[in-house]
C-alpha cells in the first residue's frame, strides 16, 4: 500500500475529444513521517497530561502551557488563568530561608537557562493562600527554535510530614533510652548504698 497525490486537469484540444492528464506522486514517505510525528505528539501529550506532577512550560516572560495536575496543585480553574501567572506569583513573598521569592525564582530560572537544568526545594502558594513545600526541576530545551523551560513541581507535603514524624519518633526514642539509662544508674546507686549498709 502506498499513498499518492494525484493532480489531474482537463485538456480540450480543438476538434478532438477532451481528455485528462495528470501527475501521480508517491507521498508514502511524507505520510509516514506525518503519522510518526502525530503519534509522537500524542504520546508526549498523554505523558504530559497524565503526569502526577505539575508540569508547566515557560518562556522568560512567564508560563505558556501547563498540564491538568498543575491546575489542581495550584488551584487554578483553567489554563488561561494559569498562564497569566508569573512563577513568583505562585509563591509566598519570601522563602523559609528569608530569600525574596521574586529574586530567588529568577536566579533559578537564569541558572536553568545557563546550565540546562536547575533542581531545588521551594515553597509554593496555592490560589487559596495555602503554602506547600515542593521539589522543583527546571529543564531547558528547544521548542520551535525557541529556548524554553519545563518546570516539574512535586508537592512534598506528605514526605515532609513523614520525615517530621520519623524525627519526632527518633527524638522520643532517644529520650526513652536516656531515661532508661538514668533509672538504671539510680537503681545501681541505690543497690550500692544498700550493700554498704550491711
Amino acid at each position: 500500500v502506498i499513498w499518492v497525490a494525484i493532480r489531474v486537469w482537463l485538456i480540450q484540444p480543438p476538434g478532438m475529444p477532451p481528455y485528462l492528464e495528470g501527475i501521480l506522486e508517491d507521498i508514502t514517505e511524507r505520510r509516514q513521517g506525518e503519522e510518526a510525528l502525530r503519534e509522537a505528539e500524542e504520546r508526549f501529550r498523554t505523558i504530559y497530561e497524565g503526569s502526577n506532577d505539575a508540569l508547566m512550560l515557560l518562556r522568560s516572560d512567564g508560563f505558556f502551557d501547563c498540564n491538568q495536575r498543575a491546575l489542581e496543585v495550584f488551584g487554578c480553574a483553567t489554563k488561561e488563568e494559569f498562564v497569566t501567572k508569573h512563577p513568583s506569583e505562585l509563591s509566598p513573598p519570601t522563602q523559609p530561608n528569608g530569600e525574596d521569592s521574586v529574586a530567588a525564582s529568577q536566579a533559578h530560572i537564569d541558572r536553568a537557562y545557563e546550565q540546562g537544568y536547575a533542581r531545588f526545594e521551594w515553597v509554593h502558594r496555592r490560589q487559596d493562600g495555602v503554602d506547600f513545600p515542593a521539589e522543583v526541576l527546571l529543564s531547558a530545551f528547544e521548542l520551535r527554535g525557541e529556548r524554553v523551560l519545563q518546570a516539574t513541581v512535586r508537592d512534598i507535603t506528605r514526605r515532609e510530614r513523614l520525615e517530621d514524624q520519623i524525627r519526632e519518633s527518633l527524638a522520643r526514642r532517644e529520650r526513652q533510652v536516656r531515661i532508661s539509662v538514668e533509672i538504671a544508674q539510680d537503681i545501681a546507686a541505690v543497690s550500692e548504698l544498700d550493700l554498704s549498709l550491711i
